[in-house]
């Protein structure tokens, strides 16, 4: 895949948040099959697994409440406010609020798609995926999805 300006984590009710790729201590996927029915102008591939450490400096980097911001992520259209965690630390937290993630965009400085990843979803999960684990370390938050 082609390196990406910045990465983008997508949530199952349509939120995101935006890094830069050097935030990503490790980012790994099982193997990744082209998903041959995608009608986008970019390269969109599935797998069976991912495995995602993003660093962070300090604990109120993780400490996102949306119901304690004037304008949390999503939420309805033209927010004005920033998912570019460079811009708003804390909301890197919103990975330990729910196990939700349904996508990875690599995108470029225009933000513009240039690849993504579907990750693994079990059929029986609406909201919530029962394969996404989330643990934070010193230094990091580790994200597992592993299908099965």
């Amino acid at each position: 895949m082609t390196t990406p300006a910045y990465i983008e984590l997508v949530f199952e009710n349509v939120e995101s948040i935006i890094l830069k790729p050097d935030r990503f201590l490790k980012l790994e996927f099982g193997p990744l099959v082209k998903d041959e029915d995608n009608h986008t102008q970019y390269d969109q591939f599935f797998t069976d697994e991912v495995l995602i450490h993003i660093s962070y400096e300090d604990a109120s980097e993780l400490a996102y409440s949306p119901a304690k911001s004037d304008n949390p992520l999503g939420g309805y259209t033209h927010n004005p406010d920033s998912n570019h965690v460079a811009d708003r630390p804390n909301i890197l937290g919103r990975l330990l609020l729910y196990p939700d993630l349904t996508h990875i965009y690599y995108i470029d400085e225009n933000e513009n798609e240039i690849s993504s990843v579907i990750v693994p979803w079990s059929e029986e999960d609406e909201y919530q995926n029962e394969y996404m684990t989330v643990t934070t370390e010193p230094g990091y938050v580790e994200v597992r999805v592993r299908k099965g």
